[in-house]
C-alpha cells in the first residue's frame, strides 16, 4: 500500500469516527430528552403517590445521573474546550512520529521489493 493510500484510509477512517461521534452525540441527545420528558410526566410527586411511581422516578433519576457522569466522561476526552488547553506541539510530534513510521515502512517495502528482483 502506498503511501498515499494509506493517507486516504487514514482520512476515511478519521471521517468514519467523526460520523461514529456525531451518532453517538445524537442518539445521547434523543435519550436525555427522552428521559427528561419522562421524569416530567412522573412529577409532581406527593406524598400520596404511589409507591411504584416514587420507585420509577427514583430508577429515572439514577439514571439521569449516570447519564450526566457518562457525559462529563465523554466530554473530557473529546473536548478539552472545557479550560484545557490543547498541546499542539505533543500532537505535531505523534502526527511527526506516525508519519517517520508510515515512510520507514514505505522504504521497507520497497527495499524489500528491489531485494526480491534482484534474485529472480
Amino acid at each position: 500500500m502506498g503511501l498515499s493510500k494509506r493517507k486516504l484510509a487514514l482520512r476515511r477512517q478519521a471521517k468514519e469516527a467523526l460520523a461514529h461521534i456525531n451518532y453517538m452525540r445524537k442518539t445521547y441527545a434523543g435519550i436525555k430528552g427522552y428521559l427528561e420528558s419522562q421524569i416530567e410526566e412522573i412529577l409532581p410527586i406527593s406524598l400520596d403517590s404511589p409507591k411504584p411511581q416514587i420507585k420509577k422516578l427514583e430508577e429515572l433519576q439514577t439514571l439521569q445521573v449516570n447519564i450526566m457522569k457518562a457525559e462529563e466522561a465523554f466530554n473530557d476526552k473529546f473536548n478539552p474546550d472545557n479550560g484545557e488547553a490543547v498541546d499542539y506541539g505533543a500532537l505535531r510530534d505523534q502526527i511527526g512520529r506516525a508519519l517517520d513510521r508510515l515512510r520507514n515502512a514505505e522504504r521497507t517495502v520497497a527495499v524489500f521489493k528491489r531485494s526480491h528482483q534482484s534474485t529472480d
